[in-house]
């Protein structure tokens, strides 16, 4: 700071003209000095809080760099993932297929919720809610929670995949067959699974399944009377058969490139 204003004589002149002149020149300097330093002082103040939050987004952004993944899945993992974790290998399931499940179901978005009322990350209905919160002790509103509600989603995605044990299916036809009950409801696809052993196909195979689900639609009811003695699907009729395969074919695409790109011990 300039200190000749404070030496100069003609600071302490009497003319009021003179001093009030001498007075602004003095202040005008005084605030270009005070921007000139606040930088500096913001710098010492904060600095480490500002460079600890670079360098967390810089990790993301090298976990991107590394293993190709996209920004939001990355992000997720260093949030959720010993989460995600823990409970994939509790419940029998490979954490990168679930990671692909979260993906479609919410995109990783902990408060989305869809028109029909499913919540989370894992997207639970509520009455499902109600289901899972009696089994493990919840509380409903646990579910608003982001590790309550991944915890409590892959268990319900293994009981699905329990309820498909039997003889003849492999892995790869009973993983399907499990996401395709999350998304529909089990009761669509045992209703599917009924069709195509009518129509003399493996009912353990996906693909026969998938053809099946398009039957289950009332232009179909003709045909239905022959299948089941209620003469319609027990889960009702079913038109949004595409929706159901798509949500299969994209999770089980998800998990290939997940599983191409990210090591299952990381």
């Amino acid at each position: 700071m300039d200190g000749s204003l404070f030496s100069s004589p003609n600071f302490f002149m009497r003319g009021e003209t003179s001093n009030l002149e001498l007075f602004e020149e003095w202040m005008r300097k005084l605030w270009i000095n005070c921007f000139l330093i606040l930088p500096t002082l913001i710098y010492f103040g904060f600095g480490s809080s500002i460079s600890a939050k670079s360098t967390k987004a810089g990790e993301i952004s090298a976990i991107d760099y590394r293993q190709g993944l996209d920004y939001n899945s990355a992000h997720f993992l260093q949030l959720y993932g010993p989460t995600l974790r823990k409970y994939s290998l509790k419940y029998g399931f490979d954490w990168r297929l679930v990671l692909a499940v979260m993906k479609m179901e919410s995109r990783f978005h902990p408060k989305a919720s869809s028109r029909r009322g499913a919540e989370g990350l894992m997207q639970i209905m509520p009455v499902t809610q109600s289901q899972i919160a009696d089994e493990l002790g919840f509380d409903e509103g646990d579910f608003q929670v982001p590790h309550t509600n991944i915890r409590g989603g892959i268990y319900y995605l293994g009981k699905i995949y329990r309820s498909f044990e039997g003889k003849g299916i492999t892995e790869e036809n009973r993983l399907k067959l499990t996401l395709a009950a999350y998304n529909a409801g089990i009761g669509r696809i045992t209703d599917a699974r009924a069709m195509a052993k009518y129509m003399s196909d493996d009912p353990n195979e996906w693909e026969s399944v998938k053809s099946s689900l398009s039957l289950l639609s009332r232009k179909y009811s003709s045909l239905h009377e022959h299948v089941w003695e209620a003469g319609r699907p027990t889960s009702g009729y079913y038109s949004q058969w595409q929706q159901t395969t798509g949500y299969v074919e994209r999770i089980m695409a998800y998990y290939t490139e997940y599983c191409k790109t990210i090591p299952k011990d990381v």
